[in-house]
């Protein structure tokens, strides 16, 4: 009998992104009905030391699998959508290079760099990384995402500004294989999710993300 899972971050059976029930603890929280939310009550992984988070987020690097694919931007997009939209697609490549490759140091690492230090995402990443390692899976395969819209930013009594971006997140293509057999494992995937990001702005100008709320949805 297969098992089926949800290729998105923070739903009710998983605990980021894009991994599967099969890796991951349910979360609990607080979304509006039928919307998950982020990590809170998720297990614990084994090692809770976090990676380093201070130097600027390097682009991240490709890897033989291929990449996420994401709609062009608009011909007229200003800067500061377009470093928004930077920010998401960064994310995205770091994730899923991780979660391609869970064992690899660097690439843990390099999430780090694509989320805001502290925040629940980036614990979360951290978390799915672990439990991937713990029960012996990778995803292979292509993320595909649509529809996707970058907000105005807003600014908050101290100056710092945030954003979201709200997409179509597409996990056809993808699938989950063991690390140390390579045999398909026997799941289902959940197609599609509206997913919102929230992304902050460092100091350094980057934007990074802080948070995910998503739903299944068609889309």
């Amino acid at each position: 009998m297969t098992s089926g899972y949800r290729i998105g971050r923070g739903l009710s059976v998983v605990a980021v992104g894009v991994l599967v029930s099969l890796l991951l603890t349910a979360c609990a929280g607080s979304g509006e009905p039928g919307e998950s939310v982020s990590p809170t009550g998720v297990t614990p992984f084994p090692t809770a030391t976090p990676f380093p988070t201070s130097t600027p987020a390097p682009t991240p690097t490709p890897t033989p699998a291929g990449l996420p694919s994401f709609p062009p931007a608009p011909a007229d997009e200003d800067d500061t959508t377009a470093a928004i939209r930077a920010g998401f697609e960064a994310y995205w490549q770091a994730y899923d290079a991780a979660l391609k490759d869970p064992l690899n140091e660097e690439l843990a690492e390099a999430t780090q760099q694509v989320t805001e230090p502290g925040s629940e995402e980036a614990e979360a990443i951290l978390q799915a990384i672990q439990l991937s390692r713990d029960r012996d899976g990778r995803t292979v395969g292509n993320f595909v995402f649509r529809d996707v819209v970058v907000s105005e930013p807003t600014a908050a009594d101290d100056g710092t500004r945030t954003a979201t971006v709200t997409y179509c997140s597409d996990a056809t293509g993808i699938s989950l294989v063991s690390i140390s057999t390579g045999e398909k494992m026997d799941v289902t995937p959940i197609p599609t999710l509206l997913e919102t990001m929230t992304l902050a702005e460092g100091t350094d100008g980057i934007w990074r993300v802080s948070m995910m709320r998503n739903k299944e949805a068609t889309c």
